[in-house]
């Protein structure tokens, strides 16, 4: 398996960077990803933490390497904080997969509470199929901005719809993730995805 990934995580051959994206994503294929994920998750805490955010009804929907070069400061993008609004609830659990420093740009999110007035406000919006982004400097005082900060194999696990969060930024170093995407299977549910893309009672943008 680490052979595997090895292959997967060799990002030296990359000429270019799209400057529109802030990461390169490559997902890992077949059933390398669920394996993967068992053996982090080897006593389950994990699991426990997914079925008490999305139910007991959830799917494992991708594995992946993301990359960010974090050469450039990209406007709207998932470097600015913001909500994932792909559904109902969704999971999502960034591996590093070497010693993340502040100077990679590691990912950052708010607690549930702090983000609650944030997602209010943002609701309206994301229903008309926009996208809102917070600054650093919307966030006023006494919010606590956690970082998933540490050595390689640490990780964190989110609600990125209930949890406001940003991705990494512009840096002196890359970063390097294990990615992994669970959603719940409301997320599916026809009248909410079409009120998230902005077209509740055919309407159009």
């Amino acid at each position: 398996l680490e052979a595997e990934l090895l292959n997967y995580s060799d990002f030296s051959n990359i000429s270019a960077v799209d400057e529109s994206n802030p990461i390169i994503e490559r997902p890992v294929l077949g059933n390398l990803g669920e394996k993967l994920f068992s053996i982090i998750d080897h006593k389950s805490e994990l699991r426990k933490f997914i079925r008490q955010e999305l139910g007991w009804g959830y799917v494992f929907t991708r594995c992946s390497l993301i990359y960010s070069p974090n050469t450039h400061s990209i406007s709207a993008s998932s470097q600015e904080f913001h909500f994932d609004w792909q559904g109902r609830n969704t999971v999502k659990i960034f591996v590093n997969m070497h010693e993340m420093k502040n100077e990679n740009g590691p990912l950052q999110w708010l607690s549930y509470k702090d983000s609650a007035n944030f997602r209010k406000s943002d609701m309206s919006i994301q229903y008309k199929g926009g996208k809102r982004r917070f600054a650093e400097a919307d966030l006023g005082e006494g919010m606590n901005v956690f970082s998933n900060l540490g050595n390689a194999g640490m990780l964190s696990a989110i609600n990125t719809e209930k949890c406001m969060h940003r991705g990494s930024r512009k840096s002196n170093e890359p970063r390097l993730c294990l990615f992994f995407e669970f959603y719940s299977f409301l997320n599916y549910e026809p009248k909410y995805v079409m009120k998230v893309v902005g077209r509740e009672n055919g309407a159009k943008n």
